[in-house]
């Protein structure tokens, strides 16, 4: 629910061969995703009306803003971990759901922020987790319907919850995942981010072309240039005047198209510092701009307004 309207200072990524395959593999490993680790969060939805998961925080008058990000959730196999990682990093608060024990909030001087809920590794492959983002639209079966034709699919959904609202899980084009929600209560209003709050998202994709062609009728961006320095491409996407996201353009083999959220801090270098404390790790840094990795190996962003 935080602004869109931040001043944008993309990353000019300039890699070693070894730093590329480093933090693709990274990436790659972290951001994995199967349909079966989410239906946590989607399943039971579908034949009952009880309330799976809270509503998300919304503004006064129930506005729904296509193309918005509204929700964040963590899936992780470690909550104890990740939840220690979040609170000494950001100073995030973490409860328990009274709704269902196995899901727990984030709440930032006092707001609710993001989700959180454990996931089993799959076939005794190695834990996986990702922060998993949710983008406001009006009507969540026309914007399913908008996905399929424009070459991504539908991984889970429709089904309505009676806390959150209606949803459905997809990936794009590029086979980037997230979910298609149209909030219960409309979506939160746009201000600007706190330090240690959402405030931002890119996503990394192969073909920056592509993903631009299928996000514009899904949720009306229109895509503009962004100096990101020679030999990069850095797209922001607007709807109605606002910035709402960013795309990096990456060529890089191992590293799958994903949505990648970012915590406006203080000092890029301190946090970079505290992470590693904390069991974290930077996968890449440029200027007031990094990449980290938590301890269960979730990727986010960091990024200083200096």
């Amino acid at each position: 629910g935080t602004s869109m309207q931040t001043e944008i200072k993309s990353i000019n990524i300039t890699t070693t061969k070894s730093d590329k395959s480093l933090t693709g593999a990274v990436l790659n490993s972290a951001f994995f995703l199967s349909a079966i680790l989410v239906l946590i969060i989607l399943s039971g939805c579908a034949t009952t009306q009880t309330a799976q998961l809270p509503p998300i925080p919304s503004g006064p008058d129930g506005r729904v803003e296509t193309g918005k990000f509204v929700w964040i959730d963590l899936l992780t196999e470690n909550t104890q971990d990740a939840a220690i990682f979040c609170k000494g990093l950001f100073g995030w608060q973490v409860k328990t759901w009274s709704g269902d024990k196995t899901y727990l909030i984030f709440s930032h001087n006092g707001k609710p922020i993001a989700g959180m809920t454990a996931v089993r590794a799959q076939d005794g492959k190695a834990p996986e987790s990702l922060w998993l983002l949710s983008m406001s639209v009006a009507d969540v079966d026309r914007s399913v319907a908008v996905v399929t034709q424009n070459g991504g699919k539908l991984l889970e959904g429709p089904v309505d919850d009676a806390g959150r609202g209606r949803m459905a899980l997809v990936s794009d084009s590029g086979g980037a995942p997230l979910i298609l929600l149209r909030a219960r209560g409309g979506d939160p209003v746009d201000e600007d981010a706190n330090m240690g709050a959402w405030f931002w998202t890119d996503l990394f994709t192969r073909d920056a072309k592509a993903a631009e062609a299928f996000y514009k009728p899904l949720a009306g961006f229109q895509a503009k240039p962004h100096d990101a320095g020679e030999g990069h491409r850095y797209l922001v996407l607007k709807q109605n005047g606002k910035a709402r996201a960013g795309l990096v353009e990456l060529q890089w083999d191992d590293l799958d198209d994903n949505w990648l959220p970012y915590v406006v801090v203080e000092d890029v270098k301190s946090t970079i510092s505290k992470a590693r404390e904390l069991g974290g790790n930077v996968i890449l840094e440029k200027d007031d701009v990094a990449l980290l990795v938590d301890p269960t190996g979730s990727v986010f962003g960091v990024q200083s307004q200096r």
